[in-house]
Order: structure tokens, then C-alpha cells, then sequence
């Protein structure tokens, strides 16, 4: 899907003059180039350019494309570096403060869903701070037509539970990046599989499948990718 501004038109994130400062014309945007873009505007220390090559990469490149092989490629490869000591906390910081920004112009851009499209309810469990998978595959349910409530990050089961339930959530689903083995997190777990209801429960993130057994219940499902995300929500539409 091409993202589009209110009017219509396509929305670039930089205009043709801007484009040979990055090396490249918006014609030839490719992953790669995208990526490489992105890692030199961080250590350049440049937030600016770096919110226009993520803009011009979700412009040019498909949707999902940009979500999973660009903006998670981009955040793994600074996790690493930071948990590797070859970025500092600043800069890991900088990138981490420029990326909610740059998801909700990203959303601000999708169409509309219909007013009786199914609803999502995207969250993290309590005791898990980090959101950005969970809006990510928000965006994903978005570009697919459905309705999305975003609660944010470290909500117990039982309000995820409430809010679906008052606004009749066909689906809910859950990011788990980090604490693969943590109690009070398989804890919370099992009380979404138990009180549900009949929402389509569905748990992705690198520490998802740790929780596997937790989560070995009908109509819950541990999602591997974005793609895999969109699978399900076209299952459970």
C-alpha cells in the first residue's frame, strides 16, 4: 500500500533536491539503501534525516516491506550494538525517541476503516515496557482494514481484558520483547487465554515463544513475523 496525505497525493518525506544529499533518487529506494540510509543518519547523530529516510522507505517501499525488513531490522541491528557496548545509551536513545513519531505519521496516512470493520486491541502485558511491536503489528491490522485500539505498554491481563470487552474486540494482540522467563509474565498470560472471552488471541516478539505452553490454547496463536500477524488477522476477520 502507498501511503497518502488527506488531500490524496503522495506524501514523500524529502522532495527531489533533498533526495541526492542521501545518495540516492526516491526511484531507486530499495531495502537496503533504505537501511544503510538509516544507519548513517544515526551515527551521524542526525534525528532529522533519519525521520525522513524512514518516512521516504514507508512511502516507497510497501507497508509491511518497511515495518519488518527496515524500521525491525534497523531497531535489531541497534540493540545489538548497544548490548554490545559499539552504541552508546544516547544514541540508542535518540533513535528510540524518534520512532513513535514516525509510526504515528505513518498512521495518520492509512485510510480510514470501515465503521463496522472487526476491532484489534493491541498491548503489553504488565511488567513489559517495550510497545513498539505491539504498533507495529497495530499498523499492520490498520493497513488491513480493521479497526485498532492501541493501550499501550505494561497494562495488566485484566484491563487488555476489560477494554476488549467493552468495545467488542474480535482480536487482541500482544508484544513480548523481553523477560523470556519471567513468572509474573507467563502469569499474566494465562489470564488473557483464560478470560478472553471469544476474542482471537494472538502474542508475537522475540520472547513470545518462550511462553508457548502458556499460550497452547484454541484461538491463541504465537506470531513469528508481521506477515504471520496479518495471516491471522485474516483468519479471525
Amino acid at each position: 500500500m502507498c501511503i497518502r496525505d488527506r488531500g490524496g497525493a503522495e506524501t514523500l518525506g524529502r522532495d527531489a533536491g533533498e533526495a541526492g544529499r542521501y545518495g540516492e533518487a526516491p526511484s531507486e529506494l530499495t531495502v537496503p539503501v533504505a537501511r544503510a540510509s538509516a544507519h548513517r543518519a544515526i551515527r551521524a547523530w542526525d534525528s532529522v534525516r533519519l525521520v525522513r529516510v524512514l518516512r521516504e522507505a514507508a512511502v516507497r517501499l510497501p507497508l509491511e516491506t518497511f515495518l519488518e525488513y527496515v524500521l525491525v531490522d534497523v531497531l535489531r541491528q541497534i540493540g545489538h550494538a548497544w548490548q554490545s557496548g559499539e552504541l552508546t545509551p544516547a544514541r540508542e536513545h535518540m533513535v528510540s525517541a524518534i520512532i513513535p513519531g514516525v509510526l504515528a505519521w505513518i498512521e495518520d496516512r492509512l485510510p480510514e476503516p470501515a465503521a463496522d470493520a472487526p476491532l484489534a486491541v493491541f498491548a503489553t502485558p504488565a511488567g513489559t515496557r517495550h510497545d513498539i511491536g505491539a504498533r507495529l503489528a497495530e499498523l499492520v491490522a490498520r493497513e488491513a482494514g480493521w479497526r485498532t485500539l492501541f493501550l499501550g505498554p505494561d497494562l495488566p491481563a485484566g484491563e487488555i481484558v476489560r477494554a476488549a470487552r467493552e468495545n467488542g474486540a474480535a482480536l487482541i494482540g500482544i508484544s513480548l520483547v523481553y523477560a523470556p522467563d519471567d513468572v509474573a509474565v507467563a502469569a499474566e498470560l494465562e489470564r488473557l487465554v483464560r478470560e478472553r472471552g471469544e476474542a482471537v488471541l494472538i502474542v508475537g516478539g522475540a520472547a513470545a515463544p518462550a511462553y508457548a505452553d502458556v499460550l497452547d490454547a484454541p484461538r491463541v496463536a504465537v506470531t513469528a513475523s508481521l506477515a504471520d500477524v496479518r495471516r491471522r488477522l485474516g483468519d479471525a476477520a
